[in-house]
């Protein structure tokens, strides 16, 4: 409230104004009456103020600051949309690049799988030799252990016969060869899920289905030999009972009126 009489262009009565005017903007009567001053004074402050004490009048500060909080809110607002297009962009860049880093990664284990399979290939060669060389090295093995009962044999029914050869003593080393067989089947199994994997990869990465499911229709059966002649005898029943009636005639029907077939009539819906 201001003390004492007012003065016309009071630099504190008009900063007390515009609070009361910025709180309910317009209302003259109720700024006087808060302000504790007559109402053609309040107008006076409100539509004109007072130039020569430099006292802008009232509605063109509130128009002003009323201008200026636009204008902050559109800088707000233009700020916040350029901060999400440029969040938008950097998550579009981010997308980009984890694609080709996907397509890369793809793409070495691709050839990683394809290097691999072609080492097991050579690998399955060898093996399909030693394989061979394991045949043959059975077969010897196998005529050293016959000769090796036939000597113990003899030793135990006392027949004297001659000490057996060295190499004959020769422990076995076929469990090598086995193994060295069994090694190159692992290398090759896990190879080869590599390569499955590989596929997989690459088909995630082109949005390609990683399995096709096939559609079985269930209402195909197979039918049974008595219901097949069951049908023909029916077919032949309806010809025989057609031509007796002097042949089969055609009934119009379909989404008009229904048709009404008479006694004797072969009756065939279109």
């Amino acid at each position: 409230m201001a003390s004492g009489t007012p003065t016309p262009g009071d630099p504190k009565l008009y900063e007390q104004l515009l609070d009361l005017f910025r709180a309910n903007p317009g209302n003259v009567n109720h700024a006087a009456t808060k302000a504790g001053i007559r109402w053609p004074l309040a107008n006076r402050y409100y539509l004109k103020g007072f130039p020569k004490q430099k006292i802008p009048a009232i509605k063109d500060t509130l128009e002003e600051e009323h201008l200026k909080l636009r204008a902050l809110a559109e800088s707000d607002r233009i700020a916040k949309r350029a901060a999400e297009r440029a969040e938008a962009e950097k998550a579009r860049e981010n997308a980009q690049l984890a694609k080709r880093s996907e397509g890369q990664m793809t793409q070495m284990v691709r050839t990683n799988a394809s290097a691999a399979l072609t080492v097991v290939l050579q690998l399955a060669q060898q093996a399909r030799a030693f394989s061979d060389s394991i045949t043959k090295m059975a077969v010897i093995e196998r005529e050293k252990i016959e000769r090796w009962i036939a000597y113990e044999q003899a030793a135990l029914q006392g027949t004297p016969i001659a000490p057996l050869p060295k190499e004959l003593r020769k422990p076995l080393d076929i469990a090598d060869l086995t193994n060295l067989l069994n090694r190159s089947a692992d290398y090759a199994q896990k190879i080869t899920h590599c390569a499955r994997q590989a596929m997989e990869m690459e088909r995630l990465y082109l949005g390609e289905p990683l399995a096709i499911i096939g559609v079985v229709d269930e209402q195909r059966r197979d039918i049974p030999i008595e219901e097949v002649q069951l049908r023909a005898d029916n077919a032949l029943k309806a010809l025989e009972g057609a031509r007796k009636a002097g042949g089969l005639r055609l009934i119009a029907g379909g989404k008009g009126e229904p048709a009404k077939p008479q006694i004797g009539q072969r009756f065939i819906p279109r």
